[in-house]
């Protein structure tokens, strides 16, 4: 997996150059490179597994695309 250092987004050929930064990040004209970034608040922060090896806690297995998508659901139908 690979890391943009700008929007922070963690995923699979993302093409990062020498920068740090995706394509997405690293092409975008102006101000849509500084729009995904820590700064503008858009950072989701550490994921639950990161969370629970930090406090010494029992490392939960990761959703499935199916149970993000559920979750998604239920979240924003409030």
């Amino acid at each position: 997996m690979e890391e943009c250092r700008n929007c922070l987004e963690k995923w699979f050929d993302m093409k990062v150059d020498s920068n740090g930064y995706c394509s997405r990040c690293s092409s975008s004209a102006g101000h849509f490179g500084q729009k995904f970034c820590k700064a503008n608040l858009m950072d989701p922060g550490p994921s639950v597994q990161d969370l629970a090896r930090e406090h010494g806690l029992p490392i939960p297995e990761p959703c499935t695309q199916l149970e993000a998508m559920i979750i998604s659901l239920v979240f924003n139908a409030k």
